[in-house]
C-alpha cells in the first residue's frame, strides 16, 4: 500500500533522484523486471524514470515507495527529503 504522506503530503518530485532509485534497486539485487511486477508498470518505462528520461508521478513515486519499502524522502535529493519531512 502506498504511503499516505506520499499520496497527500507536501512532496517535491521535482526532487527525484533517479541515481538514489538505481542504486537502491541495484544495491538489493532487484532486477528492473521484478520491480516493474511490484508496482504495476512496465519496466520499459520505469527504466527510463530510472534514467532521469521520463519525470516520475507521484503514483509511480508512491508505488516503488512501497515495492522497496522505503521512508517517502529516501528517493529525493537531501534538500528535497528535507522539504517532504
Amino acid at each position: 500500500m502506498p504511503h499516505p504522506t506520499v499520496n497527500r503530503g507536501p512532496l517535491d518530485l521535482a526532487a527525484f533522484d533517479p541515481d538514489a532509485l538505481h542504486h537502491v534497486r541495484r544495491k538489493r539485487g532487484i532486477p528492473m523486471r521484478s520491480l516493474a511486477e511490484r508496482v504495476g508498470y512496465s519496466a520499459s518505462h520505469l527504466y527510463k524514470v530510472e534514467e532521469g528520461e521520463r519525470p516520475i508521478s507521484r503514483q509511480i513515486y508512491a508505488a516503488v515507495i512501497a515495492a522497496l519499502d522505503l521512508q517517502p524522502g529516501a528517493l529525493l535529493t537531501k534538500e528535497g527529503a528535507n522539504r517532504a519531512a
